[in-house]
């Protein structure tokens, strides 16, 4: 039994050798009508040759076509069982760069399997009809952008193909060969901004494409000076619209009325940013106006009268920005106060014999001498200057006669009153007095009332304090 199995293993060992010497290993090699020799390759079909029969499906699952890093759809046709015709789906685009690759495991018809790594780098056309971008700048002087290209090119596929960022609204001027292009800003290019554009895709009129996409950097102008506050001072407005700038004052104790303030600013500033940074307190309200066609210089024009001698404090946010975007350094803070000057009487005169001087106003309590024992009291109220007609009624209304002591004493009642031809004067009738008696005395007390909601002049002015004159009737 043992001496049968050493035999069958001899056999076994026999005819392994003999197979084994009887077969030769081949090396496996691809060509391809595309030139090692040329980058350059304008067949209409890519053609394929192995030196030994693969399967149809093994070459469909390993090769690549690709344009650029997009993949490009194939038909392949087998002309042999050696020899394979690779023609795109979509045409070939003149000018573009094409890789075909063909890497794995080939199967091959006789069973044998071949691990493949076959690369050929191409651009299609021909060399001398190749759409070339010659030249490329940007012209700070005129703030263009300029293309020269070495063919004409088609000016739908440059419009579809150049991007700017960050966006902005250009002009594309073509020259009439269509060889040189010019973008230029419809509105002007930003300062300190950077633009990146980018070209891609542009296609000649004979229909080649650039082999690469183009891009670069420019900027227009660089601005670091922020800008400055320069001056601030009141402004008088003397006619529709115009200005007469008191430059040569500061704010403090000089602004009255409704008068304006002005801005000078060492760059052209930009309107909205100042206005969103400007606040006032107390708060007052109005509108910002530029007034010089740079931007240098600003007015704010208050609706209503600055109050007297009230401290005001004027803020400029640091937010506040130039028309090319840069800020204040800092906060700017500027701090009145308004003009002091005060309506003042000068004198107040009883039944035109009976003087009280009280110039300069002090607010306090005057007494007079005594009124003979009249019925009626005619009171001359001489003001330091003209109450202007829509301040009448108010300053009328706060001037009041009322008993002093004792308080017991019935009201007293104006009857007439009456202003002067220049508007100083005010003359008022009172009634209904009551005469003092040997053991008791009847005194009254004149008052106007003094602040905003008193007598004002033509300038806003007004009675600083109230001023009262208390007197005895008999």
């Amino acid at each position: 039994m043992l001496n049968i199995k050493i035999i069958i293993r001899f056999f076994i060992s026999v005819y392994t050798f003999l197979y084994l010497s009887s077969c030769s290993f081949s090396s496996f090699f691809v060509l391809s009508n595309i030139s090692s020799d040329d980058v350059y390759f304008c067949e209409q079909d890519v053609l394929l040759t192995f030196s030994s029969s693969p399967t149809l499906e093994s070459l469909e699952n390993n090769l690549l076509l690709k344009c650029e890093n997009s993949f490009v759809e194939y038909e392949i046709k087998e002309i042999d069982s050696c020899s394979f015709k690779i023609t795109p789906k979509v045409p070939w685009k003149f000018g573009k760069a094409y890789t075909l690759q063909l890497k794995g495991s080939l199967d091959l018809l006789d069973g044998r399997l071949y691990v493949v790594d076959f690369y050929k780098y191409f651009i299609y056309g021909k060399k001398d009809s190749n759409l070339i971008l010659l030249e490329s700048n940007f012209d700070k002087n005129f703030g263009e952008i300029n293309f020269l290209f070495n063919k004409s090119i088609n000016p739908t596929t440059f419009v579809e193909g150049f991007s700017l960022s960050p966006y902005h609204d250009v002009l594309i001027n073509f020259s009439s060969d269509s060889k040189k292009v010019v973008i230029s800003s419809k509105e002007g290019w930003d300062v300190n901004t950077f633009y990146r554009w980018t070209l891609k895709n542009v296609s000649s009129l004979d229909s080649y494409y650039l082999e690469n996409i183009y891009t670069d950097i420019f900027q227009w102008k660089e601005d670091i000076v922020l800008p400055v506050l320069e001056a601030i001072c009141p402004v008088e407005i003397y006619d529709t619209d115009k200005y007469l700038w008191l430059d040569k004052f500061n704010l403090d104790k000089n602004l009255k009325d409704q008068q304006c303030i002005g801005f000078v600013f060492s760059k052209a500033m930009d309107l909205t940013s100042l206005e969103n940074s400007i606040s006032f307190s107390p708060t007052i309200s109005g509108q910002f106006y530029q007034e010089d066609k740079i931007g240098h210089k600003f007015i704010f024009v208050p609706n209503e009268k600055w109050k007297i001698n009230e401290k005001y404090e004027i803020k400029i946010e640091k937010s506040a920005s130039d028309l090319n975007g840069l800020c204040l350094f800092e906060d700017v803070v500027e701090r009145f106060f308004t003009f002091n000057t005060f309506l003042d009487i000068s004198k107040i005169v009883f039944d035109e014999s009976n003087v009280v001087s009280i110039f300069p106003s002090k607010g306090i309590d005057v007494l007079s001498s005594s009124l003979n024992n009249k019925m009626e009291i005619v009171v001359d109220i001489y003001f330091s200057t003209f109450i202007p007609m829509n301040e009448r009624v108010q300053t009328v209304n706060s001037i009041s006669m009322n008993p002093f002591f004792p308080l017991s004493l019935s009201n007293v009642s104006l009857i007439s009153t009456n202003w002067n031809d220049s508007g100083s004067i005010l003359t008022m009738k009172w009634q209904g007095f009551v005469s003092s008696f040997d053991d008791e005395e009847n005194f009254y007390k004149l008052n106007i009332s003094g602040g905003i909601n008193g007598p004002k002049n033509e300038h806003g002015e007004y009675m600083k304090e109230d001023v009262c004159v208390i007197f005895k009737y008999y």
